[in-house]
C-alpha cells in the first residue's frame, strides 16, 4: 500500500479518487483539509510549509507521492513538499514560468505568437499608473499571480482604471508576500525580475467560446486527454457551467491541442498535469490562449468520471507516483456531464437554503445530480472569500445526461425547484 498525500482533500474529491485504478493500492492522506485551504487568509508560505512538514512527521509516514488540485498557493506548496521528500514532480521554475502571467506571456509570445493578445506589465503602486493606460481601452487588468479571477477587472476608461487600481492596491499584498517568497527560490530572467508579486498584467480583451484543454507531460512528451467547454454567463465574466465533452469543431480542438503542446513545452514542464484555457472567436476564426495552469482541474473530476469512466484524478495520482497516466475515453455511463454554478449577480443576504430533507427530495427527482451549497442563511455575499469581481458563487450542481438538450432541460427544472434565495441589498 502506497501513501499519497493530497493537500486540501475533501469528501467529494475522495469519492472521485475512489473511481481511479489506484483506489485499492494507495492510501490517500489529507494534508490541510478542505476548510483550511478554502479559509486561507494568511498566505505565509514558509509557515504553510512548516505546518505541513510537522503534520507529515506526526503521521509517521514516508510519502510515495504528494499532489493537489488546488490553485495558489497550494499548487506551489505541493511542489515544494514533493521535492523535499524526494517524490516525483516537475521543477518549481517550470511552474513559476507557467503561472507568472507576465513571464508566461513572454514565453508564449515566442512559441505561439498567433494565439497571444497584446499585453504589458503594470505596477499598481506607481502613482503615474492611473494617468497612462498601459494598453488602449478596453483591457483586462489582473495580478501576475492570482486565483479564481480574484482582483481581475475589465477596464473601459480612466475612471474604471482608478477604481480597479485602488482595490488592487488594497488586496494584492495578501498575495504578493507569499508569491515573492516563491519567486526568490528561482532564477528569473532580467526582463521578469522586477515584476514581482505586487505587479499586474494588462491584456487586450479576447473572447468567444471558452474551453479548457486537460493534459499532462510525461517523460518530456505532452498528451491531451480531454477538452471541457467553459460556458460564461450573460455578464461574460463569470462561469455559468463547465460541460464535457467539448462541442467545439474538431478542427478547432486540433489547433488548440497543437498550441497547448508548444506552449507547455516552452515552460520546461515535465512529469505533471496541466490545463490550458482558450477562447475561440467564431467570427474571426481566431484561437486565443488565455492562461496555463500547472495543475489539473478538480472542477472537471466528476465530468471525466461520468463520461470517460474515471476521474481525471487518475492522471494526478499516476504522475505523483512517477508513472505514466492512462485515461480511458467514452467508457462512462453518461454521454455528457456538467458542473453548474449557483450564482448571484448583486450583493445581498442569504435568506433561504435547502434543508437536508429538501436536498434528499431533489435527489429523488434528479438522481444523477449532486448539489453542493456553500452558503448559510444570514451570509452576506460580499463577505464571502475569494469571489470573482462580478458575481457571488453560492454553490454548484453536478449533472449528467445522455444528450446536451436533456442536460439543459434537467438543470432548468432542478434550479426552479431549488430553494436557494437571496435578499438583495438596496
Amino acid at each position: 500500500m502506497r501513501d499519497v498525500v493530497v493537500i486540501g482533500l475533501d469528501e467529494t474529491n475522495r469519492e472521485s479518487l475512489s473511481s481511479t485504478t489506484y483506489a485499492d493500492s494507495c492510501r490517500f492522506i489529507s494534508l490541510l483539509d478542505h476548510d483550511e485551504v478554502r479559509g486561507l487568509e494568511d498566505f505565509d508560505f514558509k509557515a504553510l510549509v512548516t505546518t505541513c512538514e510537522e503534520r507529515i512527521e506526526s503521521l509517521g509516514i514516508r510519502p510515495d507521492g504528494i499532489c493537489t488540485f488546488w490553485d495558489f498557493p497550494v499548487a506551489e506548496l505541493a511542489l515544494v513538499l514533493a521535492q523535499r521528500h524526494g517524490c516525483p514532480s516537475t521543477t518549481l521554475e517550470s511552474v513559476v514560468r507557467a503561472h507568472h502571467k507576465y513571464w508566461s506571456r513572454l514565453l508564449q509570445a515566442e512559441v505561439v505568437p498567433e494565439a497571444v493578445p497584446q499585453f504589458a506589465p503594470v505596477d499598481p503602486f506607481d502613482p503615474a499608473a492611473v494617468h497612462s493606460a498601459p494598453l488602449p481601452y478596453p483591457f483586462w487588468l489582473k495580478p501576475v499571480r492570482s486565483f479564481r479571477s480574484h482582483l481581475a477587472f475589465q477596464i473601459h476608461d480612466r475612471n474604471e482604471l482608478d477604481v480597479a487600481l485602488e482595490q488592487i492596491r488594497e488586496g494584492i499584498p495578501r498575495l504578493a508576500g507569499p508569491y515573492d517568497e516563491i519567486l526568490a527560490q528561482v532564477s528569473l530572467p532580467s526582463e521578469v525580475a522586477s515584476v514581482d508579486g505586487s505587479w499586474c498584467i494588462a491584456e487586450a480583451p479576447i473572447g468567444g467560446r471558452q474551453c479548457t484543454v486537460e493534459g499532462f507531460v510525461y517523460d518530456g512528451i505532452p498528451e491531451v486527454y480531454g477538452i471541457v467547454d467553459s460556458v460564461r454567463a450573460k455578464n461574460r465574466s463569470s462561469f455559468r457551467r463547465y460541460e464535457y465533452p467539448s462541442r467545439l469543431p474538431e478542427r478547432v480542438q486540433a489547433r488548440m491541442i497543437d498550441l497547448t503542446e508548444r506552449a507547455v513545452m516552452a515552460m520546461g514542464y515535465d512529469g505533471a498535469p496541466f490545463n490550458v484555457e482558450f477562447f475561440w472567436d467564431r467570427s474571426t476564426k481566431q484561437v486565443w490562449l488565455l492562461e496555463i495552469n500547472a495543475r489539473q482541474s478538480q472542477s472537471h473530476a466528476h465530468l471525466f468520471e461520468h463520461v470517460d469512466g474515471v476521474a481525471n484524478h487518475e492522471v494526478m495520482v499516476a504522475l505523483a507516483l512517477g508513472e505514466r497516466p492512462h485515461m480511458p475515453t467514452g467508457q462512462g455511463a453518461s454521454g455528457v456531464a456538467a458542473k453548474w454554478f449557483l450564482r448571484a449577480w448583486s450583493d445581498g443576504v442569504v435568506r433561504r437554503v435547502p434543508t437536508g430533507a429538501e436536498l434528499d427530495q431533489l435527489h429523488e427527482r434528479f438522481p444523477e445530480a449532486q448539489i453542493h451549497i456553500d452558503v448559510a442563511e444570514g451570509d452576506r455575499l460580499s463577505e464571502l472569500p475569494d469571489q470573482d469581481s462580478y458575481s457571488y458563487e453560492m454553490g454548484v450542481v453536478y449533472a449528467t445526461a445522455s444528450s446536451n438538450t436533456q442536460l439543459l432541460d434537467d438543470y432548468k427544472r432542478l434550479r426552479a425547484e431549488l430553494p436557494l434565495k437571496v435578499r438583495r441589498s438596496r
